[in-house]
């Protein structure tokens, strides 16, 4: 792709991964007051962007467990890190987010994400200074490429050139001066970005030209930090034995699953299991359409109103059959809004709505 050697322009950057972030937290919070653990992972199609949600929950976790620590108390007393052990792990278990609060971590996940497409080299080396990364341990490491689908191969072939050489632990100048050698070999095999850039087109259209386009340094430099300093001022390394926020395993290794990505070109709609469950009944209408779909609905079918797009489905709720929901949608929302009862769109929607009363 003839941007690849040029260098990425963060304030474009930065501005689109606002609005996409804004996009998305709209679109999901029409119809919820929080989002929870499990549905983190499924936020939108871009699974890394959901990982890289995830993973900043994971860090901005391991900063609240520093906070714990006062030298007043023994921590280290067997006791005192079973109980301490006990309610983090609970705490984890229960993770619930407000649009606000989501909204920042979807902006940086987003940013984060676009980065590891385009320029990966910039992403593990930021990653490899930010002051939670003050001491690395191989697995610590390992912990972290749990959350990276994009470009993967560079983490995994760090970690084996850190295994290799019997290093236990790395301090950042160390890591940098590793990883520029492994990336100087690997860099040819880094993956082609245009079908990366088209996952997020598809959200919300990506000006790729912009996007590469030099950046004018203004007078006065804007910062270039997120609206939320998710990282800790200072960094002391302390073992309190807690693991990752606890989401469910198997969600978490169905969606962390590199070869799922790399399959998602390649996947066929036709396997009879992907067909029953297209035809499954739901109980849910809200629950039922993912975010895509929703963004699909709301822009071609209601014209950006998701207020509209709300009422239909308040008012399809409450119908008694398919039919008498498709007379509701046909004679009050495809009139005013003008549908092509013809239209692939309003096929999958009434298709939908079917399989609430079917």
């Amino acid at each position: 792709m003839e941007h690849k050697t040029k260098p990425i322009n963060q304030s474009v950057l930065m501005q689109y991964s606002r609005s996409f972030a804004q996009k998305l937290s709209d679109y999901f919070f029409i119809d919820h007051q929080v989002i929870e653990g499990e549905d983190i992972l499924k936020f939108c199609d871009i699974k890394q962007v959901n990982l890289l949600v995830i993973k900043l929950l994971f860090e901005k976790w391991q900063e609240e467990t520093q906070k714990l620590k006062n030298p007043y108390f023994n921590y280290e007393h067997p006791d005192v890190k079973k109980a301490l052990n006990t309610f983090m792990n609970i705490l984890s278990q229960h993770i619930s987010i407000r649009k606000d609060d989501f909204y920042v971590l979807v902006y940086e996940a987003t940013k984060d994400a676009l980065m590891l497409a385009l320029d990966p080299h910039h992403y593990f080396i930021t990653e490899f200074k930010k002051p939670v990364n003050a001491r690395m341990s191989v697995q610590k490491l390992k912990e972290s490429a749990r959350y990276i689908q994009f470009n993967k191969f560079l983490i995994q072939a760090f970690i084996t050139r850190v295994e290799g050489m019997g290093i236990s632990e790395l301090f950042p100048a160390d890591a940098i001066a590793m990883f520029e050698e492994v990336f100087a070999q690997q860099q040819e095999h880094i993956e082609p970005m245009d079908w990366r850039l088209k996952s997020f087109s598809d959200l919300l259209p990506l000006d790729t030209d912009a996007l590469f386009s030099e950046e004018v340094i203004p007078a006065t430099p804007v910062s270039t930090e997120s609206p939320v300093n998710f990282q800790p001022e200072s960094y002391e390394r302390t073992d309190f034995g807690f693991s990752t926020p606890n989401l469910s395993e198997t969600a978490m290794e169905a969606v962390i699953d590199e070869r799922n990505t790399l399959n998602e070109k390649h996947r066929s709609d036709n396997t009879p299991l992907v067909e029953e469950f297209k035809n499954a009944r739901i109980d849910n209408l809200r629950a039922a359409i993912p975010l895509n779909q929703k963004f699909l609905f709301i822009n071609q079918l209601f014209k950006g109103n998701s207020m509209a797009f709300n009422e239909t489905i308040d008012r399809v709720e409450l119908c008694n059959s398919y039919d008498e929901a498709r007379t509701l949608v046909k004679n009050e929302y495809a009139v005013q809004f003008d549908w092509n009862l013809e239209d692939d769109v309003v096929a999958k929607f009434f298709d939908i709505i079917k399989r609430r009363f079917e």
